[in-house]
């Protein structure tokens, strides 16, 4: 699934222990919260889960 994020540079980075213990987690246990997406496939919510899992569950909001 392709997914945009034209917001990204409003999300503040993780650093990168954050970075490498979000990934280790995701490998571990998956992706447990979905990635919030419009109808247009943006991410509103889940950017640095998406970086970490390209194929992420995903909950669409619709009507925004």
């Amino acid at each position: 699934m392709k997914l945009y994020t034209p917001w990204i540079d409003l999300v503040p980075p993780l650093s990168t222990a954050e970075m490498d213990a979000l990934r280790a987690d995701i490998k571990a246990n998956g992706v447990l919260v979905p990635v919030v997406i419009d109808e247009c496939d943006n991410i509103l919510d889940g950017h640095h889960r998406y970086e970490c899992d390209k194929n992420p569950p995903t909950r669409v909001v619709a009507g925004l």
